[in-house]
């Protein structure tokens, strides 16, 4: 709880505070909420300390050991690291605290390492490498909902030392999301026409034939259409996925989404020319398997709590 001028406070009456090694960190509101639901969460013991985002060295078997909390293949990383940094790189570990819709928390780490090209990349525990913080939060794998709390300065030479931020996990803006939206809008809002036109045609067939047809007919087209731009977009992110080390494994659940959806928009123009009627709801049943795990199930997130707290 928190009163004008005042600091604020965890439930149990402890302060909400948070360092990057010796120096503090000014948290925004909303790194504020994140750390009082984060700080509600851990054993009593741990409530009374500062949190410690600081950035710090790590060997390999540390380094093995992070990626392995946080549910990654460490043997998969270190080849995924040799090949972007060569054979003996120098990384430094930085923890993060990641949040659902629920308040529920997880932590995870992202890791700084110079590439073999002599620029600086950001590595998630899946061995995924990025160019900066905001190439990170486009592409990461995490699922839909969560938010990162981080050092401003985190993979961006231009934030706040001083600073701790939070910002959703993936930006509800761009280019791609935008297309991705609109595919989804235009299949939905089709498949609705397609189903009020069968409605009017079932329940008065002779008053309504014309008028029912019509729907039928102009919801076929938009999720026709729904489908190709869908597709379009889902065929980006493998290509995305290729650029960024990521997974295009047929056991990968974001990557089975995006082929069903490169499948479905192929069908529906495969049923267009052949007669055939296309495939309803294998986008939204792919979807939700990819993104059915809870926030502590997830790929690249785990209790790594302890190290926010290391002397």
């Amino acid at each position: 709880m928190t009163s004008a001028g005042s600091t604020p406070t965890d439930d149990a009456g402890h302060p909400i505070t948070a360092a990057a090694g010796p120096k503090p960190l000014r948290p925004d509101a909303e790194s504020t909420n994140v750390l009082r639901d984060f700080q509600n969460s851990l054993p009593p013991e741990l409530q009374e300390k500062t949190p410690n985002f600081g950035t710090t060295p790590v060997d390999r078997n540390q380094l093995s050991a992070l990626v392995a909390q946080a549910h990654g293949n460490p043997d998969e990383f270190n080849a995924a690291l040799k090949n972007l940094a060569g054979p003996d790189p120098k990384v430094s570990s930085t923890p993060v605290v990641l949040r659902d819709g629920n308040g529920n928390t997880g932590t995870s780490n992202l890791f700084q390492v110079k590439g073999a090209d002599g620029k600086n990349y950001l590595m998630d525990s899946q061995g995924a490498h990025y160019t900066d913080f905001d190439d990170y939060l486009r592409n990461n794998p995490l699922p839909e909902g969560l938010t990162v709390t981080r050092p401003a300065d985190l993979g961006d030479p231009t934030g706040d030392a001083g600073s701790l931020i939070t910002s959703p996990a993936h930006p509800a803006t761009g280019f791609w999301p935008t297309i991705e939206k609109g595919g989804k809008w235009l299949t939905a809002t089709g498949k609705s026409l397609r189903e009020q036109g069968s409605a009017l045609n079932s329940e008065t067939p002779t008053l309504s034939t014309g008028l029912g047809s019509g729907l039928n007919s102009a919801g076929a087209g938009l999720e026709f259409l729904g489908s190709i731009v869908t597709g379009v977009s889902s065929g980006e992110d493998l290509t995305s996925r290729v650029r960024h080390g990521q997974g295009i494994a047929l056991d990968d659940p974001r990557a089975q989404a995006d082929y069903l959806n490169v499948l479905s928009g192929a069908s529906n123009v495969a049923a267009v020319f052949g007669g055939a009627a296309g495939a309803d709801g294998r986008e939204a049943a792919a979807i939700a398997a990819a993104r059915g795990a809870s926030v502590l199930a997830a790929p690249g997130v785990g209790n790594q709590a302890g190290q926010l707290y290391q002397d």
